[in-house]
C-alpha cells in the first residue's frame, strides 16, 4: 500500500503504479535488491523506500515489459483498498515521501487492529470483538457509548476496563509489529512517534 501511494504520488497512473509494485516484489523475490548502511538502513520504512526508489531508476523504461514478461509468477497483489485510500488522502501529490508514510502508518494500523479484533473474538465472541474492535479503531474512531455495556449485556465499568486493555493490546501489538522494522529495540519508540506523527 505504502509503496503504491508513493508512485501514485509521483504522478503515476493507477496502472503504472500497480505494475511498478508487482516488478518491485519480483525483484526483490529474485534476490536482487540492493543493501546499503548507514543509520537511512536501519528501518525497513526507509531501506525500503530507498531500494524501492532505486528499482524505479534501473528498471523506470522498462516497468510494463518487465511485468508483462513476469506475469506467470507475479505475487497476486490487490490494489483496490490502496487506490480507495489514496484517493481519500488531501495531501496526496504534495509530498509523496510523506504520503508514502502515511500509507505505511495506516497499513501497519489496519493490520494490528485486525489482530486485536481476533484476539478479541477468540477469547470473548464475535459480538465484543466487533463492538470493542470499532470502539478502539485508529483509523475510524468512535466516541464512547453507555449502550455498549447494554448490548455486551455488562456494566460500564467493565465495558470500560475491556477498552482501556484493548487500546493498551493494541499498542502493544503496534510496538510489537514496529520492533520488526527497525534494528535496535531501543528504536521502536522513535519509530512509534516518527511514524504517527505523520498520520
Amino acid at each position: 500500500m505504502a509503496l503504491y501511494a508513493y508512485v501514485r504520488g509521483k504522478g503515476a497512473p493507477q496502472s503504472e503504479a500497480r505494475d511498478a509494485v508487482h516488478g518491485f516484489f519480483l525483484h526483490v523475490r529474485e534476490g536482487r535488491l540492493t543493501n546499503g548502511s548507514g543509520p537511512l538502513w536501519e528501518r525497513l520504512r526507509s531501506f525500503l523506500l530507498r531500494s524501492f526508489e532505486n528499482y524505479l531508476d534501473i528498471v523506470s523504461s522498462r516497468i510494463h515489459d518487465l511485468r508483462r514478461g513476469s506475469m506467470v509468477v507475479a505475487p497476486v497483489l490487490d490494489f483496490t483498498g490502496a487506490e480507495t485510500w489514496y484517493q481519500s488522502e488531501p495531501s496526496r501529490e504534495a509530498d509523496p515521501e510523506k504520503t508514502f508514510n502515511r500509507a505505511w502508518a495506516r497499513s501497519i494500523l489496519v493490520q494490528c487492529h485486525t489482530e486485536l479484533r481476533r484476539e478479541l473474538a477468540a477469547s470473548r465472541g464475535e459480538l465484543t470483538a466487533d463492538l470493542i474492535a470499532a470502539e478502539v479503531s485508529p483509523v475510524d474512531r468512535h466516541p464512547f457509548n453507555n449502550q455498549l455495556a447494554t448490548k455486551l449485556d455488562v456494566s460500564v465499568a467493565e465495558v470500560l476496563q475491556l477498552l482501556r486493555d484493548s487500546r493498551r493490546r493494541l499498542r502493544e501489538l503496534i510496538q510489537l509489529t514496529l520492533r520488526e522494522t527497525v534494528s535496535a529495540s531501543t528504536d521502536v519508540e522513535v519509530e512509534f512517534w516518527d511514524l504517527f506523527r505523520s498520520v
